[in-house]
């Protein structure tokens, strides 16, 4: 959740600078969101995904803790990244 936190902070504070930093990932990234979200909108792991070259995004109907929520889809999006 920190990261949660981070992004949308980053996003908010200078978003160029954040953009520009997380296009620096190098490593296969996978961003998990929760479509209804009001902590940390969709919108911002639709930004990560589309800045990080080749990230995968997973959006589940979850809220905020998508892991607890939806925790099977969850680890079936992991497990499947991992392949």
């Amino acid at each position: 959740m920190a990261l949660c936190f981070f992004c949308v902070m980053a996003d908010t504070c200078c978003p160029f600078r954040f953009r520009r930093t997380v296009a620096l990932i190098n490593r296969p990234t996978l961003v998990i969101a929760g479509e209804h979200d009001t902590v940390t909108a969709a919108s911002h792991s639709e930004l990560i995904a589309a800045t990080v070259p080749g990230a995968k995004l997973v959006v589940l109907p979850a809220v905020h803790l998508s892991n607890v929520e939806y925790p099977a889809e969850f680890m079936r999006a992991v497990q499947d990244f991992l392949r």
